[in-house]
């Protein structure tokens, strides 16, 4: 027996149409860049894309640094990047991806 999605479209809807907008007045806020307000998304994104560049674990392409406060979101970073290049919107499409699984589970 197939389940009722409504409930689910619905949300999903529902979530899409709000991020939309509070992304689209965010950008309009930030002369169209993408912004992120805490600094660990930044670490993350330059641990990452030196990961998948150079292989080197570490906020420069030069040496180790172990400051990744979580090893595997810096490792699907990495792999993101390697499959779509380094972008700093990748972790938000990633996220939002994720949000919708996280409904559908619900």
């Amino acid at each position: 027996m197939m389940k009722d999605n409504f409930p689910l479209k619905i949300s999903i809807i529902v979530f899409l149409a709000a991020i939309f907008i509070l992304l689209m007045y965010s950008l309009n806020r930030t002369n169209w860049r993408l912004v992120y307000a805490l600094d660990d998304p930044y670490i993350h994104l330059a641990m990452a894309k030196n990961f998948s560049k150079h292989l080197v674990w570490g906020i420069t392409k030069y040496g180790f640094t172990s400051s990744s406060s979580s090893p595997l979101w810096t490792l699907i970073l990495s792999a993101a990047f390697l499959i779509v290049g380094v972008n700093e919107i990748v972790p938000f499409i990633i996220n939002l991806i994720l949000a919708i699984v996280l409904l559908y589970a619900i």
